[in-house]
């Protein structure tokens, strides 16, 4: 008699809530803001690290995702916009109960960072982080 087993993980989804506070310097065509995240960790994992989406980013040069991924599409807005089409976001600073936290952009991607926790995340904990 043979017999078969099947190992799946569980089911999760992990958990985000946000404040976000922004101003819009129209004449200078910028926006400055403030955003707090509480991440709960809802994973078996405990986690060192989060990644982070900086979707402005993708908006940056013809060498982002979305341009190539525009432009395999037969989208040429990216390739041609111009310089007031395209945007991104500077001055990051992460922070996590007032302690700044060591981060970098992903190798190949300039929309996606890599935040390094102060202190391990364990299943069913929370950390607040605010940029």
């Amino acid at each position: 008699m043979a017999s078969s087993y099947s190992l799946a993980q569980q089911y999760f989804q992990q958990e985000v809530k946000y404040s976000i506070h922004v101003r819009l310097d129209d004449k200078n065509h910028t926006l400055s803001g403030e955003e707090k995240i509480i991440y709960i960790n809802h994973s078996q994992d405990t986690l060192h690290f989060l990644y982070f989406h900086i979707w402005p980013n993708a908006y940056k040069n013809n060498e982002t995702a979305l341009a190539k991924q525009l432009l395999e599409n037969k989208s040429t807005f990216m390739y041609y916009a111009p310089d007031s089409l395209q945007g991104f976001i500077d001055s990051l600073n992460f922070t996590s109960e007032k302690v700044s936290l060591p981060w970098k952009y992903d190798s190949l991607n300039i929309d996606i960072c890599k935040i390094f926790l102060k202190n391990a995340l364990i299943p069913d904990d929370s950390v607040t982080i605010s940029t």
